[in-house]
């Protein structure tokens, strides 16, 4: 997971299974929102039960098992984790939480707000 800071907002999915039903409320929140992630320099990983992909950004290289460890995720529980860039845990949920909430939490940051004006001088 140290691959991605300084660079990437990793945020990990957890889920017990295929069928959660918050993991499903999760990927349709998320589903048009891939711009916005991107934006924001998310990488998007999901671990349901033992299988590990990355939706969008850089491949993880960890495995489910070692991405929960690293983050203090319960296996038998839906999870969302926001890190942010410097490594930190900046939220931290047990319910889908929708595009807008995070890319708020995040554009509020000191980092992020750099980001944009940085963006706006190029």
């Amino acid at each position: 997971m140290d691959l991605y800071q300084g660079r990437y907002r990793p945020v990990a999915i957890s889920a017990p299974s295929e069928d959660s039903e918050e993991l499903r409320q999760q990927r349709s929140l998320f589903a048009s929102a891939v711009d916005g992630l991107r934006e924001r320099d998310i990488v998007l990983i999901e671990a349901v039960g033992q299988k590990i992909a990355t939706i969008v950004g850089p491949d993880c290289d960890s495995s489910a098992q070692d991405l929960r460890a690293h983050y203090g995720i319960d296996a038998s529980r839906f999870s969302v984790v926001l890190v942010g860039k410097d490594g930190g845990v900046k939220l931290r949920a047990e319910e889908a939480v929708p595009a807008e909430k995070l890319f708020a939490l995040i554009d509020a940051m000191p980092m992020r707000q750099r980001e944009m004006r940085e963006s706006k001088r190029r």
